[in-house]
């Protein structure tokens, strides 16, 4: 396998989860973010990760064939971090602060 065609990044895998019991249970589906590796004997490291976007205790090593079938790429994945930079984070602040002062008007029948 050439070095571009390399398995190294976030991957994402589609996975069924049965939920409640008796006759309230229902199947629903989920989704499991891997960072996964290529490792030089040909099998893959996946490593699962939590929902803060970092790689949690629970590893799996597959073969490739395997991987590839379970699993497709995600290059759009953002670390949940990531995903706001500091301008939304003023922004987020400033309306939780206009709407706090609102809620406290409201209390007060202002």
């Amino acid at each position: 396998m050439a070095e571009a065609d390399k398995i190294a990044g976030y991957y994402s895998e589609q996975v069924k989860i049965s939920l409640g019991t008796g006759a309230t249970k229902r199947q629903t589906t989920g989704e499991n973010i891997f960072l996964a590796k290529e490792r030089p004997d040909g099998t893959v490291e996946m490593s699962l990760l939590n929902m803060s976007g970092e790689p949690t205790n629970i590893r799996e090593v597959v073969e490739m064939e395997d991987f590839l079938r379970r699993c497709k790429p995600k290059k759009d994945y953002l670390l949940p971090s990531k995903k706001l930079d500091d301008g939304h984070l003023r922004k987020k602040a400033e309306a939780d602060k206009r709407a706090s002062r609102g809620n406290l008007h409201l209390k007060r029948k202002e």
